[in-house]
C-alpha cells in the first residue's frame, strides 16, 4: 500500500464509528481529475482503463448491525460515507453513463473512473441518505466526475401497485440534481454462464432469450419515465461475454454489468473491474473499510 494510501486510511480508521453526526467528522476534499496519458485499445480489443473499478451495492442501511446481506453487497451509510470520501481525495472521476459509453466506443478511458451502482429499482437513494452523502464531496455541483451513483432500474418495478407512492419522485429529483443516474436492471436475475472464465462456455439459449427478453422493457421504462437512455444493463446472473454483448447493441445498450466481482479478464474485455464492495469484509465499520479501500487498490491495478 503506497504511504498516500495509508495515511488517508489511518486518518479515516482513526474516527471509528460515530452513528449519526451533523457535520462530516474530516475534511471535504475538492472533486479531482486525474488525466491519463495517450492509450490505446490492447489488441485483444480489451477496454484501456488504467486504475478504473466499479463498486456494486445492493443498498444502504443505517447502521453497521442492520448489514445482513450474506452477499457482502449491503453497507450502512457511514462506511459508504467514508468510501465515497477516499475515491474523491484519490483522484477518481465520477462518469455518467453517457460518458463511461462513449468511451466503450473508443475502447480507451479518458479518466480514472469510479463507478458506483446500486442495484433494483426499489432502493431510494434519497431516504437511504446516498444524495446527502454524494453531496457533502461535491456532488450535484455541476462539476464533471463529481460523485454520483448509476441506480439499477427493474422493469415494472416503479409503476407496479406495490411500489413505494413518492419514489419515483425521489428518484427524479436525486436526477434533477445530478445525484442519480438511471440504468437498466435485469427483473429475473438468469444465469448466464457455466464457466464464468471462458469465453466458449456453453449458454443455455433458453436464459439468454429470457434476457433477451427484459433488454427492450427495461431500457423503455428508463426512457418513459427518466426521459434519458439507460446505455448500461445491470444482470447478477454471469459475466459479459461477447455472445450477451452482440444481444445489447442491437436493444440500444452500449454495455453491461454482472455482479460477478473480481478482477477484468481478459476472457471479457468490455467493462471495468467489478468489485463486490463488501464481501468477504467484516461489519465493522473500520475494518470494512480498510477491506473496500484494499479491494479497491488491488482490482484497480489489475488487467
Amino acid at each position: 500500500m503506497h504511504l498516500h494510501t495509508l495515511a488517508i486510511v489511518l486518518f479515516i480508521l482513526s474516527f471509528g464509528y460515530q452513528g449519526e453526526v451533523e457535520e462530516t467528522p474530516y475534511p471535504v476534499a475538492e472533486t479531482t481529475t486525474v488525466k491519463t496519458p495517450e492509450l490505446a485499445p490492447f489488441d485483444d480489443g480489451t477496454i484501456n482503463c488504467p486504475g478504473s473499478i466499479a463498486l456494486m451495492y445492493h443498498k444502504i442501511v443505517a447502521e453497521p448491525e442492520d448489514v445482513t446481506d450474506g452477499y457482502g453487497i449491503t453497507t450502512d451509510i457511514n462506511t459508504f460515507d467514508k468510501i465515497v470520501w477516499y475515491l474523491v481525495e484519490v483522484g477518481y472521476y465520477f462518469p455518467t453513463p453517457e460518458e463511461f459509453a462513449q468511451d466503450m466506443k473508443t475502447r480507451v478511458c479518458r479518466e480514472k473512473y469510479a463507478i458506483i451502482t446500486i442495484d433494483d429499482s426499489w432502493n431510494d437513494p434519497e431516504k437511504m441518505g446516498v444524495n446527502d452523502v454524494l453531496k457533502t464531496y461535491g456532488g450535484g455541483s455541476g462539476i464533471p466526475g463529481s460523485p454520483k451513483v448509476w441506480l439499477g432500474i427493474v422493469s415494472g418495478g416503479l409503476t407496479a401497485p406495490s411500489a413505494k407512492p413518492d419514489l419515483l419522485a425521489n428518484i427524479r429529483r436525486g436526477q434533477e440534481q445530478g445525484l442519480v443516474y438511471p440504468v437498466s436492471h435485469s427483473r429475473t436475475h438468469p444465469a448466464i454462464l457455466i464457466d464464468p472464465f471462458s469465453p466458449f462456455s456453453p449458454v443455455n439459449d433458453s436464459v439468454y432469450a429470457q434476457i433477451a427478453g427484459e433488454l427492450g422493457p427495461s431500457r423503455r421504462d428508463v426512457l418513459n419515465l427518466f426521459g434519458t437512455e439507460p446505455f448500461f444493463f445491470i444482470y447478477p446472473g454471469g459475466n459479459v461475454t461477447r455472445t450477451i454483448m452482440n444481444g445489447l447493441a442491437p436493444a440500444g445498450y452500449s454495455g453491461a454489468f454482472t455482479v460477478t466481482p473480481g478482477g477484468l479478464h481478459r476472457a471479457y474485455p468490455y467493462l471495468l473491474p467489478r468489485i463486490n464492495a463488501g464481501y468477504g469484509c467484516d461489519n465493522k465499520v473500520s475494518q470494512t473499510i480498510l477491506c473496500v479501500i484494499s479491494k479497491i487498490n488491488k482490482y484497480s491495478h489489475q488487467r
